[in-house]
């Protein structure tokens, strides 16, 4: 059931920020993967892990999930994508490689409010 909860959770977030999409110009939506297991370049760094930003037509900008460690701030870095002022952080599931970039948090301007579901903590 606990699983189940926390699929609806990632889907309704999802559905939130793909209808802000679709309701506004969809080419003007820009996905930058900030952390993944490979790399397109030795410019970055790969982890066992994922970190996407999601920037919206509406100027929202969403972070995905935050990786294992603080990779995911070292590649935006090296992009030349700032992440302070962030509209939020959305987790999708509990898993170190989603949710270990958290304890880097106080480094992000701005605060940004962290969502997941309220079991998203509890041993499955």
């Amino acid at each position: 059931m606990k699983k189940f909860l926390v699929g609806q959770a990632v889907c309704f977030l999802v559905a939130v920020m793909v209808s802000t999409v679709f309701a506004a110009n969809v080419s003007n939506l820009r996905l930058s993967v900030l952390c993944d297991d490979t790399v397109v370049s030795d410019k970055y760094l790969a982890e066992h892990g994922v970190s996407i930003l999601v920037e919206l037509p509406n100027g929202y900008r969403w972070l995905l999930d935050t990786g294992t460690t603080d990779i995911f701030l070292m590649n935006a870095e090296r992009m030349g994508i700032n992440l302070d002022n962030l509209t939020g952080i959305a987790i999708s599931h509990g898993h170190d490689d989603h949710v270990g970039g958290l304890t880097f948090y106080p480094r992000l301007k701005g605060q940004p409010p962290i969502y997941g579901h309220p079991y998203i903590w509890a041993k499955q």
